[in-house]
C-alpha cells in the first residue's frame, strides 16, 4: 500500500481521514449485513446537558444535604432519551437539574427566553409546566405524542411583535 501511496502522493502531504469500519455477519454464513463506518463525534446543541445529566448519575441520597433523593437509573434514562430527541429536532435545552424528590427537571426556553417549558421526570410520571410571558403557569402530564404542539406553543411569536 505504501508504494502505492508513494507513486501517487507525495508521503510527507498525505494525511488519511481515520474512521473504524466494522462489519457484522448475520444468521447466514458469510452475507453481509450491514457496514459501520463510526467518525469523530460531533458536539450537539445539548451536549452540555446530556454531560450534566450523565453526572447525576454519580449524585447519592442527600446529596443536597437536606435530606434529597438520587435521581434513579430510569429518570437520567428518560431524561438523556427527551435531550436526545430535542437534539435530533434542533431544539436547545437552556438547563437541567436534579430536584429534593429524586426527579429531574429539564428548562426549554424560547429564542427570546421570554417564555419557557420545564419538563420534569419523576420514576412514574412526567409533567410539563408551561410558563408563559404574562399569564400564571400550567402544568399537565407529559405525552410524547403532543411534543409537536408544545414546541409549536413554545416557538410561536405573537403576530404583534
Amino acid at each position: 500500500m505504501e508504494a502505492l501511496i508513494s507513486s501517487y502522493t507525495e508521503t510527507e502531504t498525505f494525511k488519511p481521514q481515520v474512521a473504524k469500519v466494522s462489519f457484522q455477519i448475520g444468521f447466514q454464513p458469510k452475507r453481509l449485513n450491514s457496514i459501520v463506518i463510526s467518525v469523530r463525534r460531533r458536539y450537539g446543541i445539548n451536549e452540555r446537558i446530556l454531560n450534566l445529566l450523565k453526572s447525576f448519575r454519580k449524585l447519592n441520597d442527600n446529596w443536597d444535604f437536606d435530606d434529597a433523593l438520587a435521581p434513579s437509573i430510569k429518570v437520567i434514562n428518560v431524561s438523556e432519551l427527551i435531550t436526545m430527541t430535542f437534539q435530533k429536532i434542533g431544539q436547545k435545552i437552556y438547563h437541567t437539574a436534579p430536584g429534593p424528590n429524586g426527579e429531574v427537571m429539564l428548562d426549554i426556553r424560547d429564542s427570546k427566553n421570554s417564555k419557557s417549558i420545564e419538563i420534569i421526570i419523576y420514576d412514574d410520571k412526567i409533567n410539563i409546566v408551561f410558563i408563559p410571558e404574562k399569564e400564571l403557569p400550567t402544568q399537565e402530564y407529559f405525552e410524547f405524542s403532543k411534543l409537536k404542539n408544545y414546541l409549536n406553543w413554545l416557538n410561536k411569536t405573537s403576530i404583534y411583535e
